[in-house]
């Protein structure tokens, strides 16, 4: 007959694996995340070499689309960075990221307010992304 400390540790064993996916998934939304903003970075990218090659003027924007393009780059690779150290610390790499993006996103629209409405879709994602990473990470971080 098997005795139910075998099923106990079973039980234990998978608890455990379940809470390291949930941790692999905080760390997916990071990474995703992160991504997903280094690619927005194309169009910024794309407005700053029209002005700085083509000798072009800016867009009806109060930023100069270089200034734009480097913190959004600066925003992705942060996100990056936060992914890495998300294997050592989930919860607080997840919502030093959300801090920071709140906070990259809030410089730029307070120094050019088109920045709030231009890829908006692609930005609330990102802000959703970063959510379920937090939550994630504080349901791994809390005592059981």
């Amino acid at each position: 007959m098997i005795s139910q400390e075998l099923f106990h540790r079973l039980r234990a064993a998978q608890l455990r694996s379940m809470r390291e996916q949930e941790i692999l998934s905080g760390r997916g939304w990071l990474l995703i995340c992160g991504l997903a903003h280094i690619l927005t970075a194309v169009y910024p990218l794309f407005l700053w070499f029209n002005v700085w090659m083509l000798r072009s003027q800016p867009l009806n924007q109060r930023l100069h689309p270089g200034y734009n393009a480097g913190l959004t780059l600066l925003s992705g690779a942060l996100l990056l960075g936060f992914w890495w150290w998300a294997r050592f610390a989930p919860y607080r790499a997840a919502l030093a990221a959300m801090i920071s993006y709140i906070s990259i996103q809030g410089v730029l629209g307070f120094l050019d307010p088109h920045q709030l409405v231009a890829s908006a879709t692609i930005k609330a994602l990102i802000f959703i992304g970063l959510i379920q990473a937090v939550r994630v990470g504080f349901r791994r971080h809390r005592p059981a």
